[in-house]
């Protein structure tokens, strides 16, 4: 009886352990996207600004491209980072975060190919309009 009782008493340590683990990287994740969430912010903020102050078109256009440079500098930053908390997760969690983490990618990307297509519509409209003036 003594065994099963020491048996139990570690399963259930083990077992809260694990539950302390997941939980810690869990706020690790949230932390981080936190982060990415901030920084994005910051940066659109920041961009749209500079762009209501822009003198002419090719100050705008280096303002965008500097922020879609530092988009995706972010974005890769944070996707590492985010693939080095998900490999420390355990198997079951981390398929799961894979998932997740797949299709935020994949949101991603398409959003940016959509602002890239409109930056560049916005920036061939500009371009005419500046020739036609």
């Amino acid at each position: 009886m003594g065994d099963v009782n020491l048996k139990d008493s570690s399963a259930a340590e083990f077992g809260a352990g694990q539950v302390i683990a997941a939980t810690k990287h869990m706020q690790d994740f949230a932390v981080e996207i936190a982060a990415i969430s901030r920084e994005s912010i910051e940066r659109t903020s920041q961009a749209v600004e500079q762009i209501r102050h822009a003198h002419g078109l090719s100050e705008v256009l280096a303002i965008q491209t500097k922020y879609m440079r530092d988009s995706l500098e972010g974005f890769s930053e944070h996707s590492r980072k985010v693939g080095e908390l998900m490999a420390a997760f355990p198997i079951e969690i981390s398929r799961a975060c894979a998932d997740a983490w797949t299709k935020s990618l994949n949101a991603a990307v398409k959003t940016t190919e959509e602002t890239a297509e409109k930056t560049a519509a916005n920036v061939d409209r500009l371009s005419q309009t500046f020739r036609g003036s």
